[in-house]
């Protein structure tokens, strides 16, 4: 497996996200949807509260972000780099719970 370009700096290396991310994502073969990142919250509180702080979560604040880019769209863009690397395989499906408003959304499996 090829790792990313990207895991030697920045915010997701300090945090080493990629591990963590996929440590999330249960190995039974079945694609998850994007909103089950409240793994990452459980598992992992003090980096989820960082990144929440950091770049908000419209769920957990019951409001859209601020910043043109969120704690999601952080998640999501580590989670396609795993994809990338073929940790993970992508796939889109409706969203469903409280990210219904959002129409469609991603899903993970382990690849």
């Amino acid at each position: 497996m090829k790792k990313s370009r990207n895991r030697g700096d920045g915010l997701g290396a300090e945090l080493d996200i990629w591990d963590k991310l996929l440590e999330c994502i249960p190995a039974d073969g079945v694609a998850h949807s994007y909103g089950d990142e409240e793994r990452f919250f459980e598992r992992y509180p003090a980096e989820a509260s960082l990144l929440q702080e950091r770049y908000g979560h419209r769920w957990r604040e019951g409001k859209k972000s601020v910043n043109q880019f969120s704690m999601s769209a952080f998640l999501a863009g580590r989670l396609s780099e795993l994809s990338d690397e073929g940790a993970v395989a992508k796939t889109w499906a409706p969203a469903e719970r409280p990210w219904a408003y959002d129409g469609v959304i991603s899903h993970w499996a382990r690849g």
